[in-house]
């Protein structure tokens, strides 16, 4: 498959997201993948807050913090 291929396919767009490149998608998705990629091994929840705003999220679920720090704590 080619690049432009991928582009017009959505493959570009989805692994992106998966990536958590949020200056490029900006999807909830790609924000949450982005901060989780950025935390360290044993995260504080300082930590966590710290990264989540920087990337525009202002609240999680636990859902959401669960996943976010999952294979982290």
């Amino acid at each position: 498959m080619k690049f432009n291929d991928m582009v017009k396919s959505g493959y570009f767009m989805y692994m992106a997201e998966a990536e958590g490149m949020d200056s490029l998608v900006d999807t909830r998705t790609a924000k949450l993948n982005a901060v989780r990629k950025e935390l360290s091994y044993d995260p504080s929840f300082e930590e966590v807050e710290q990264l989540c705003l920087s990337h525009g999220i202002t609240s999680v679920s636990p859902d959401e913090f669960q996943y976010i720090t999952r294979g982290k704590i």
